[in-house]
């Protein structure tokens, strides 16, 4: 894996979060974003990953500053599931 290229990071980061390692898959995303601020997806699923871990504050403003080329519908689930879990 090329570790300047930032979709390798956001997809092992995908991997990570749907294995349940929820530490590794930040640590990618974050890699990820580091490269390219404009990763729509690795800021999107650090919102994801951050509602499992349960920090629900730091997750909502994730995804509140997810652009809105992700399917707003998508985005708006998983705010109105964070929402309930505060």
């Amino acid at each position: 894996m090329n570790p300047n290229l930032d979709e390798p990071h956001q997809q092992l980061g995908k991997i990570y979060l749907h294995i349940g390692l929820l530490d590794e898959a930040l640590t990618e995303l974050r890699k990820s974003l580091e490269l390219n601020p404009g990763n729509t997806m690795a800021r999107y699923r650090i919102g994801i990953v951050l509602i499992h871990q349960g920090k629900y504050e730091e997750a909502l403003r994730s995804l509140k500053s997810t652009p809105p080329d992700i399917n707003p519908a998508i985005v708006g689930r998983d705010t109105v599931w964070l929402l309930i879990s505060l």
